[in-house]
């Protein structure tokens, strides 16, 4: 093995542990902001809020992390993004502490920034791997999150108990975990991610390159190694197929996801559950969406991403039927949530190779970015109104608004389907 291949296969690992550690950190507080939500602001329609703050900051923090990519280090990029993460839930701890929900919003939307360096973790893993592999690569980064996905809503209530014999509210704890998991990954990206892994990338055929450039009439070389200059290069990379594809499935299984998700911890809570029936629920919803994110990888390179998105796509509206069939918080809701999770996995997995496949190098990062940040914006916007949808129509009905959305991707993939399938 080369020097350079060992390198690739060490930095990958650190970057499985980093993601997979993130991920523990989100969730243990993200878990928790949905109930915080609704203690703080006196029902039910503004429970969704912090969970919304949290996406937006994601959103935005993908552009800022993105941005410290191109202007330094993908190194230093994503430690940033985790000390603010950190900070944030710091600031959300407080925020429980004194009971101001205001300020547990601004403590949310800054700790939604280390998510968005867990999610454009991803991104750096495949830039590691030859083309044809990158599709499983994403999905072993994004399987990372299993680890967290799940530890991280089962710490939910030790961490109540630990804040409690602490003298603090029990939904204070939460993010007081969350803050030091954010923290030491942080720390050890800023000291041990060496070399940095913009210099160990896998530059794409000649070529694949040309071809898919062919495509984009306007792409510029800034002139810069590997990255995209500003946004003035990248105009004809967003009217590529695939890209349009992408953002469309990717945009849709996560306002799907996040509605259903976000409130089914207020659904169980209103119907008697504890914190613990609370927790396996989401720890089931979050198994779904990671632990199968390798086999949706080997789908897309093997079988192609029209293949991958339909998994997906259909996935999704099974889950989203099962959800109105079943009894609260129980083992058969574990399954649809599960189910909720997996189609969104099949359908993120399948986007993010595109973007990595058919993107020319020279915009890569400037468009995973911009695509990271509507997706998570759109993710908000959902999460903003699935307590006032659960108000109005209740949990059946919201379940059905998600099945009626799926057939704005579906339709859309059909049209394409050629272009897919002979990508």
């Amino acid at each position: 093995m080369t020097d350079i291949a060992a390198s690739r296969r060490r930095t990958g690992r650190s970057l499985f542990a980093g993601a997979a550690a993130g991920a523990a950190g989100y969730y243990t507080g993200v878990a928790a902001a949905p109930l915080v939500g609704q203690d703080l602001s006196g029902g039910v329609t503004l429970a969704g809020l912090p969970g919304a703050m949290a996406i937006i900051g994601t959103a935005l923090g993908a552009s800022l992390v993105t941005a410290v990519f191109e202007r330094t280090t993908r190194r230093a990029g994503l430690a940033t993004g985790y000390a603010l993460g950190m900070g944030g839930a710091l600031v959300a701890f407080l925020a429980v502490r004194i009971g101001s929900f205001p300020l547990v919003l601004a403590g949310s939307a800054i700790f939604g920034i280390g998510q968005a360096a867990t999610q454009m973790t991803r991104y750096v893993v495949a830039d590691l791997h030859e083309p044809h592999r990158r599709g499983r690569a994403l999905g072993w980064i994004v399987w990372a999150g299993t680890i967290g996905g799940v530890a991280g809503p089962n710490l939910l209530a030790p961490a109540g108990r630990f804040a409690t014999s602490l003298g603090q509210p029990e939904l204070a704890g939460p993010y007081l975990i969350a803050a030091s998991i954010m923290g030491l990954v942080a720390i050890a990206y800023a000291l041990g991610l060496r070399p940095d892994p913009s210099t160990l990338r896998v530059h794409d055929d000649l070529a694949i390159s040309a071809a898919v450039t062919d495509h984009t009439d306007d792409v510029v070389d800034t002139g810069r190694t590997g990255d995209a200059g500003p946004a003035t290069g990248d105009g004809g990379t967003w009217r590529l197929p695939s890209v349009r594809v992408a953002i469309v499935v990717m945009i849709t299984g996560q306002v799907v996801m996040v509605w259903l998700m976000s409130m089914t911890p207020v659904h169980i809570r209103q119907s008697g559950g504890d914190l613990e029936r609370i927790g396996f629920i989401l720890s089931a919803h979050i198994f779904g969406m990671f632990a199968l994110s390798p086999l949706a990888g080997w789908v897309d390179d093997r079988l192609g991403g029209l293949t991958a998105v339909g998994i997906g796509l259909s996935t999704l509206a099974t889950a989203c039927i099962l959800a109105t069939l079943v009894p609260v918080g129980g083992f058969a809701m574990g399954v649809a949530l599960f189910l909720l999770g997996l189609g969104w996995s099949f359908g993120f997995v399948a986007g993010s190779a595109l973007l990595t496949r058919d993107v020319p190098e020279v915009v890569r990062a400037h468009v995973q970015g911009r695509v990271e940040t509507a997706v998570w914006l759109s993710s908000a916007a959902a999460s903003l109104g699935a307590g006032l949808l659960l108000d109005v129509v209740g949990y059946v009905g919201l379940a059905m608004v998600g099945l009626v959305a799926l057939t704005v991707p579906a339709a859309f993939v059909i049209r394409r389907r050629s272009l897919l399938a002979a990508r």
